[in-house]
């Protein structure tokens, strides 16, 4: 969702000399970087769940075939 700023609240904004917005600019740098690693060490242990056997016959289905799930064709195809 993007939020656009509306005229009020640009005529409320500070406004700062060079030095101390690239101060501020270094601060939030830290916190967006701190977040990064956050969040590719929560997806790397997303990826090392464990997985669950497939029960179900699944069958993917295309224009051209019928795949079972358990077929190393459908593998093949990622």
């Amino acid at each position: 969702m993007i939020i656009y700023p509306t005229p009020e609240s640009l005529e409320h904004h500070s406004v700062v000399p060079r030095d101390q917005w690239l101060i501020a600019r270094t601060e939030l740098l830290k916190e967006e970087k701190e977040f990064t690693r956050l969040r590719d060490k929560i997806n790397a242990q997303r990826r090392d769940l464990p997985w669950v056997r497939v029960e179900k016959n699944y069958v993917f289905r295309t224009v051209r075939k019928r795949w079972p799930i358990s077929s190393r064709a459908v593998a093949s195809c990622w």
